[in-house]
């Protein structure tokens, strides 16, 4: 009876904070059609961070070296990704277009704070979106830099892209945030007339902070840089996986490599497509159905609604995705989570892939 009460003051303590994590930034009731939209919000960035927690500490349970280049490149991904769930978890803004119009809502805690602090916000906001996209390049590019080497991993290489590949996603977001501050000063009343009442909250009001007009010409050059920026970003990542798999194909031709040696680099290779996959379908088809609303200035009540339910997904399956196609990861996760003692093999086994390469590569 002692274990079953306290069992259920943690099952209520978790509700009640939950709930008022859910509701904090509300400022009044929320018409049913933004209830939902929002609680699909919140409850993906919950999941995802929740996911990428238990995700990062399986990925560090399971490799007993913690400079294993298959620990470091899983380990960035999932800690780019909890990073961004957090915040969407403690921003949760959301966007509507209509008629070349883009408003922005917010519904978390940014709601109370000062315009000034929103500004940085919104760049921060923005930025995370941009570096989804930017760190799965940064990875296959050091895939592809681990697997053609003939000397061990060097890390510097890693964290020099990941501060390279940052500066595109700052200027993004810096480029957006003037477009919004330019559409929210000069056309922020006449946009609001043109709000539906579906974006609106009970009583009349709206949770809108900024807007950006297409006919804004700061919003046209954010929207051509945007559209430059992630074709190239997205042009590297499919290079690097094609050049990644060509040279690991060549080294398994020509050596001789152990079928459990294939199987281990064949989990991990088909866990970066898999998130490439995800990427594709989660951030740049969204991206491209948000820049082309704005271009061809459509009408409609749920412009923008398939973004932003996408981009709130992302982390959530993406940090799944490593917990299916590793084998070694899924069986440290199920041994942590039935607190089982682990016997599964350890992540390095698929480093050592990447020496025979390296080994093979500088013999031929």
């Amino acid at each position: 009876m002692h274990h079953r009460d306290a069992f259920k003051a943690v099952k209520a303590m978790f509700k009640s904070s939950f709930s008022a994590l859910y509701c904090y930034g509300s400022t009044a009731p929320l018409s049913p059609y933004l209830e939902v939209y929002r609680a699909n919000h919140t409850i993906a960035a919950t999941t995802g961070f929740v996911l990428n927690l238990f995700l990062f500490v399986v990925i560090r349970e399971c490799t007993r070296n913690s400079t294993q280049p298959a620990k470091v490149l899983l380990m960035v991904s999932t800690a780019h990704d909890l990073w961004y769930c957090a915040f969407e978890l403690f921003l949760r803004r959301v966007i509507y277009q209509t008629d070349g119009i883009m408003y922005v809502l917010a519904f978390g805690w940014d709601a109370h704070f000062s315009s000034y602090f929103n500004y940085l916000l919104g760049i921060i906001h923005f930025f995370n979106m941009t570096q989804n996209m930017m760190v799965q390049t940064v990875i296959h590019r050091f895939r592809y830099h681990i697997v053609c080497s003939t000397t061990p991993p060097d890390y510097r290489f890693l964290f020099r892209n990941l501060l390279m590949f940052a500066l595109p996603s700052l200027y993004l977001s810096l480029s957006l945030k003037v477009a919004l501050i330019s559409g929210t000063e000069k056309s922020y009343d006449s946009a609001m007339t043109q709000l539906p009442e579906e974006w609106r909250l009970v009583d009349g009001s709206s949770n809108v902070v900024e807007v950006a007009l297409w006919d804004d010409k700061w919003t046209k050059i954010f929207v051509l840089n945007n559209c430059l920026v992630a074709g190239v970003a997205y042009h590297m990542c499919l290079h690097y996986i094609r050049m990644c798999y060509s040279s690991i194909n060549r080294t398994q031709l020509s050596s001789s490599v152990s079928s459990k040696t294939i199987d281990h680099r064949g989990q991990f290779n088909r866990c970066l497509v898999a998130q490439t996959v995800c990427m594709t379908i989660l951030i740049i088809i969204p991206s491209a159905l948000w820049c082309l609303n704005f271009i061809t200035k459509a009408h409609g009540l749920y412009l923008g609604l398939p973004s932003m339910i996408c981009l709130s997904w992302f982390g959530a399956i993406n940090a799944s995705i490593p917990l299916v196609y590793v084998k070694t990861v899924r069986r440290c996760a199920l041994d942590i989570l039935f607190c089982r003692r682990r016997n599964a093999p350890d992540l390095s086994t698929m480093s050592k892939v990447d020496e025979t390469n390296s080994k093979s590569d500088r013999k031929h």
